[in-house]
């Protein structure tokens, strides 16, 4: 079995010059799939477009208002690679002749470091310094995985790429109950076990899950909670409640209950391809367009897990842990984190069930 934790991003953003004449072709020169053979992993679904799906958002920015009725998907690997452009190429804000309505946050935010080096592959700058062939090699080397496009840039593209890889093993296994996985009552929680802890537990709808990983740099929580205004206060909140209050064990006999979650999506960022940058470019007096920007995002979550030793907080005395019902449906928010780090990689906001796996392959 795989580890329950697959995270592929795949973002690119490409800049050309507007006077030439075949710069139109420079739309279609990333073809997804880009990564030879990724969709085929855990018989994953072909990839979608975002907006063909009825109820589901994928957002550069956790300043986003979270609508009714909707999934918002974010994760950091378009934030990561407009910040390279940004500060690797132009050295100040982007601007551009039309502006969107996520450009001003984006251009004032910090640099996203919420991946670390091992995990992530970014390469910025000019189709002349051989930046494709480059992060090609980088993720065969690191990865493994074969970049199958052999397309090719003019020497005078901005590229900005960037892939995170993350393959996560929770600290035990979970069991697998169809479509959800978890605990049952009949499941004997042992003493020294803390791969599940329940955070400022206060009734049936507001409570913190956070799941062990083997790995334990990185972080992985489920918050039931009333839906936020957006992302970025439903974070907040949520630091702030981790803060303030202790975990506990579950005790023995309790419920829990999580849906798996398995998406392969595609987002075009159509509001800025086309839009004139209004930047200078350094040693050129042309002017540039934005060309092409897309991410790709493919998650899996569902019980799949390795034993192992951890350190783990020995309860003297089992039956005082109380029992918990903990059946975690929308809506609800998930949120992927590296240990010590305040900004996430992967947030999502869970208001359907749209993205639950409907069925067990």
């Amino acid at each position: 079995m795989r580890p329950i934790l697959l995270f592929y991003l795949f973002c690119f953003i490409g800049f050309s010059f507007t006077q030439e004449e075949d710069s139109t072709e420079f739309i279609e020169i990333i073809e997804i799939p880009i990564i030879d053979g990724l969709y085929t992993i855990d018989n994953f679904p072909a990839p979608k477009n975002v907006d063909s799906l009825h109820s589901t958002i994928i957002t550069p920015i956790l300043k986003r208002r979270i609508d009714p009725h909707t999934n918002l998907i974010y994760c950091s690997s378009f934030e990561i690679v407009w910040n390279g452009i940004r500060e690797e190429i132009l050295k100040e804000e982007v601007m551009l002749n039309k502006t969107v309505w996520w450009l001003e946050e984006m251009n004032v935010l910090r640099l996203n470091n919420s991946v670390s080096e091992k995990d992530l592959v970014k390469y910025v700058g000019f189709g002349k310094d051989s930046i494709f062939p480059r992060f090609k090699e980088e993720i065969k080397a690191k990865f493994g995985f074969e970049v199958a496009s052999n397309r090719s840039f003019l020497n005078t593209d901005i590229i900005a790429l960037s892939f995170i890889n993350k393959e996560l093993e929770y600290a035990e296994s979970l069991h697998d109950h169809g479509r959800y996985f978890g605990y049952t009552h009949l499941y004997n929680v042992k003493p020294q076990d803390t791969t599940v802890k329940l955070w400022d537990y206060q009734g049936p709808d507001s409570y913190i899950i956070q799941i062990g990983m083997k790995d334990e740099n990185e972080e992985l929580f489920l918050v039931k909670m009333k839906t936020p205004s957006t992302l970025k206060q439903g974070l907040e909140e949520v630091e702030q409640r981790l803060a303030k209050s202790d975990w506990q064990q579950l005790g023995n006999g309790s419920l829990l209950s999580i849906p798996k979650i398995r998406f392969n999506l595609i987002k075009k960022y159509s509001e800025v391809e086309g839009r004139v940058l209004k930047n200078q470019i350094p040693n050129t007096k042309e002017p540039y367009r934005v060309a092409l920007a897309e991410q790709m995002i493919r998650f899996n979550m569902n019980h799949v897990g390795v034993s192992l030793q951890s350190s783990a907080t020995v309860v003297e005395e089992i039956f005082a842990i109380p029992n918990f019902r903990l059946v975690l449906q929308p809506p609800f928010m998930l949120i992927q984190k590296e240990k010590g780090k305040k900004s996430p990689y992967l947030v999502l906001w869970i208001e359907n069930d749209e993205l639950f796996l409907k069925h067990e392959d």
